[in-house]
């Protein structure tokens, strides 16, 4: 995604994505990173959303990751969070004001 200034540059305002993670087998199937790749004056976070009528479950952060590792030796499986699917995330300024600064993220597996 290119580098962007928005609805988010104002307080109050708001960007929102959405982002799919397909599950290919639990444990060992990623790790989904959500972070910022540019954000001028530390100016903008976001929050996540697992559905569109969700809560936040996520909220003021500038990174996310889901890690889904098994155990080396085999000593464990136990997957008793949901694999992120699909996310919503809502970019929006950290403090009040404008800002002339860009936000650009960063989505990986």
């Amino acid at each position: 995604m290119p580098p962007r200034r928005w609805a988010a540059s104002r307080r109050g305002g708001n960007d929102w994505y959405v982002v799919s993670f397909p599950q290919s087998g639990r444990p060992g199937a990623g790790a989904p990173n959500i972070s910022f790749n540019r954000n001028d004056g530390s100016a903008y976070r976001f929050d996540i959303r697992t559905s569109c009528g969700a809560a936040d479950s996520c909220t003021n952060d500038i990174n996310y990751t889901f890690v889904d590792n098994s155990d080396p030796n085999g000593g464990y499986n136990v997957n008793n969070t949901s694999w992120p699917t699909t996310l919503y995330i809502k970019v929006e300024r950290a403090n009040s004001g404008l800002t002339c600064g860009l936000y650009q993220l960063t989505v990986s597996r």
